[in-house]
């Protein structure tokens, strides 16, 4: 006796027909599969550390429209790439004990990140140093104002020489008769920072307090080679003189200069002519820079 047989789904959509084997692709005509291979043989020579041959496991994507490329920067940690290949919208991989990056994305996007690399995977700039030394001279073609404060004569002396070739054509210039070091401020700052510095002096009969800031900037030869100074940008340099010894409310400010400048390395310069309140001469402000070492 025959049993009639039971269909296998008897509710929901009828099974789909497959196709025959002969319209399956075979595994190597398939542009999917080629990816994925690539991405493990990369994953693969990635895995036993072959910087080398890593790159030479770049290839395009059989879509047209990727590329998978390998990066390996000389200059830059890898890590700090990450931004950079998140905001150009990049598939990456950062291998960061192969100093590697993969990159997959159109081949206009992989040119926009060679740019951007360009640029990041440069030697770090040397942190040049500088010193640079700011002299408030007072003047005046009446008495010696060096006589005017117990010690001022010893302390002017030595600095007045090494700021003279700065102060001499001021003699005929304004008429000065006498010079004398008021105050002299060190400032060791590294190239394109910022320094600053306070503290505070007699003036005859008055004590005062200063303020200063600036920041240097070491500026590149015009020829290498050259043994000529080397030139110094001094920006944003700002003096403030103030009375002491009243209280803060009370100060009364007796100066104040505001001045950017080229100054020649080892050669001193005259940069600010200021004439505080209450004074009988002028406060001259030299500057001078020099290379630490």
């Amino acid at each position: 006796m025959q049993r009639d047989q039971k269909p296998l789904h008897t509710t929901g959509s009828p099974i789909p027909r497959l196709p025959s084997p002969a319209a399956i692709p075979a595994p190597r005509d398939r542009p999917l599969c080629r990816f994925a291979s690539l991405l493990v043989l990369i994953a693969v020579l990635g895995a036993v550390g072959a910087p080398t041959a890593l790159a030479a496991a770049v290839d395009e994507d059989p879509r047209g429209d990727h590329q998978v490329r390998v990066f390996e920067p000389r200059h830059i940690d890898v890590d700090q790439l990450q931004p950079t290949l998140t905001l150009l919208r990049l598939e990456h991989r950062v291998q960061p004990d192969l100093g590697s990056v993969v990159v997959s994305a159109p081949p206009e996007r992989i040119a926009a990140f060679e740019k951007v690399l360009a640029e990041l995977d440069r030697p770090a700039r040397p942190r040049e140093s500088l010193q640079i030394t700011v002299a408030l001279v007072e003047a005046s073609d009446a008495g010696d104002p060096a006589a005017k404060g117990p010690g001022r004569e010893s302390r002017a002396s030595g600095a007045l020489k090494v700021l003279e070739p700065a102060l001499a054509p001021l003699r005929q210039r304004f008429g000065y008769r006498h010079f004398a070091v008021a105050e002299t401020v060190l400032l060791s700052v590294s190239n394109h920072e910022r320094g600053a510095a306070e503290g505070g002096y007699e003036s005859g009969e008055r004590s005062l307090t200063y303020g200063l800031a600036l920041r240097a900037r070491l500026k590149a030869p015009d020829d290498p080679a050259s043994s000529a100074p080397r030139r110094v940008r001094i920006d944003d340099l700002e003096l403030h003189l103030q009375d002491y010894g009243v209280p803060r409310e009370q100060r009364r400010l007796r100066a104040a200069l505001q001045s950017s400048f080229d100054a020649l390395s080892g050669v001193p310069l005259v940069v600010g002519k200021v004439s505080p309140v209450g004074s009988e001469g002028d406060l001259l402000v030299l500057l001078l820079a020099q290379l630490g070492d």
